[in-house]
């Protein structure tokens, strides 16, 4: 894991994107690679040819569905941006995501790291609109959050 970080902060600090493997040690020791681009994080949303994520997107987009905060951290240290459109047809944040997924750890975090809590789908919804009612602590939060 100590590698795992290093590797981060050095492509981190290059701000470009190197081969680079991470392993997430806390769901199925899953890893990928990014691949190496002169690109930022930003520029390699989608791919060129058609509307698919990037590696990178895709595993963080994975992360948050699997409520796995440790690797949605890794990401987003690397320079993954917080407030990314996966879906683009919908516009769907990966905090809409967190919030329809229920993982408040997660959530607490993407507000942490900036993600825009005002920020609307196509349909007119706001992630707190996806959050249950009884959790109560994450939408006080995020109230907070939006004010700020």
């Amino acid at each position: 894991m100590a590698q795992i970080l290093a590797s981060l902060s050095m492509n981190k600090k290059s701000n470009s994107m190197k081969d680079l493997n991470l392993e997430d040690s806390t769901s199925s020791g899953s890893s990928f690679s990014l691949a190496s681009s002169t690109r930022s994080p930003s520029q390699t949303s989608f791919s060129d040819d058609d509307d698919q994520l990037s590696p990178a997107y895709s595993e963080l987009l994975k992360a948050i569905t699997n409520g796995n905060l440790g690797m949605v951290k890794q990401m987003l240290d690397y320079g993954l941006d917080v407030n990314f459109i996966y879906d683009k047809e919908q516009n769907y944040s990966f905090l809409h995501l967190a919030c329809l997924m229920g993982h408040s750890k997660v959530i607490k975090y993407l507000l942490d790291c900036g993600a825009n809590a005002n920020f609307v789908t196509s349909d007119g919804h706001q992630a707190i609109d996806f959050i249950q009612p009884d959790d109560l602590n994450t939408i006080s939060y995020m109230l907070v959050k939006m004010r700020s």
